[in-house]
Order: structure tokens, then C-alpha cells, then sequence
């Protein structure tokens, strides 16, 4: 099995409001996104893929987190006001409701990527069908989550 890793990162802030101590409060982080891919065969170039198109993939999906407020679909009536009258950029990650922990984030990171990659596998824009292995979110360099579906 080969496997790559890419790094990424984005300036966001959250909030979490089922959290009973401080991160219930408005605050931002500098999150670090690793991305984790694996297959059994090379493309052509002898590759999983080429770092790049990795790059244009997940970045552009990234770029719509940066400098932007995460929140939980609970939180619109009290942030919506915020976004007509100042222009905040939001993003509801989860539309169950869920807050966007580091957990809940590197699910949704790990679905919309393997999303992407088996479409592309679908209409034959590669030709191996590579597997998302994980993706690993970090809030600090001290804390962070991984989802994997193994």
C-alpha cells in the first residue's frame, strides 16, 4: 500500500455551545489539516497523485474556512445579525446540529475529500481510485483529532 501525507492550514474561529467551560466563548485557532491518502496501484507518474492536484482540491475546499466563524447551525439566530450588519464570513459545518469540535471537523474534512476522489475516480479523471486514510485536525500544536473509516 503507498500512502502520502499533504498539510494544510487555515485561521478560523468557532465556538462550541455544548461546551460547559471556556471554549463556549468566541475564540480562533490556527488549525493545521493533515490529509492522509493510500492506494495499492501508482498513476502513470508513479504517483498516488500529484501533490499539486491534492493542493488544488483540498485548498480550495479550505479556502472557504479561512478567517471565517465555524458555528453550529444553532447559532444563526444570534450570529446572522452579526453577518448582515459586519460582514462576518460563516460556515456551518454539520447540518446535524453538531459543534465544530476538532472531531466533527475531521469527519467532515475526511467525507468531503473521499467525495471528491471517487467522483473523479467515477469520470475518469484518474485512473486508480485513491483512498482517503485519514485526516488529522489539530487546534494547538498539542491537541488535535483524526477520523478514519478503518
Amino acid at each position: 500500500m503507498y500512502k502520502i501525507e499533504r498539510k494544510f492550514q487555515f485561521p478560523a474561529g468557532h465556538r462550541l455551545s455544548k461546551h460547559k467551560g471556556g471554549c463556549f466563548n468566541l475564540h480562533g485557532h490556527n488549525y493545521l489539516i493533515y490529509i492522509g491518502l493510500k492506494s495499492s496501484i501508482l498513476d502513470e507518474n508513479d504517483m498516488i497523485i500529484d501533490f499539486s492536484v491534492l493542493k488544488d482540491i483540498a485548498g480550495n475546499y479550505f479556502n472557504r474556512f479561512d478567517h471565517c466563524f465555524i458555528i453550529n447551525k444553532n447559532d444563526c439566530d444570534w450570529v446572522d445579525p452579526l453577518v448582515e450588519k459586519m460582514g462576518f464570513k460563516t460556515q456551518i459545518l454539520d447540518d446535524d446540529g453538531r459543534d465544530p469540535t476538532a472531531e466533527v471537523m475531521a469527519e467532515k474534512f475526511y467525507k468531503y475529500i473521499q467525495d471528491i476522489f471517487n467522483r473523479m475516480y467515477r469520470e475518469g479523471q484518474i485512473i486508480n481510485l485513491i483512498k482517503v486514510d485519514y485526516v488529522k485536525v489539530y487546534e494547538t500544536e498539542n491537541s488535535n483529532a483524526t477520523y478514519s473509516e478503518e
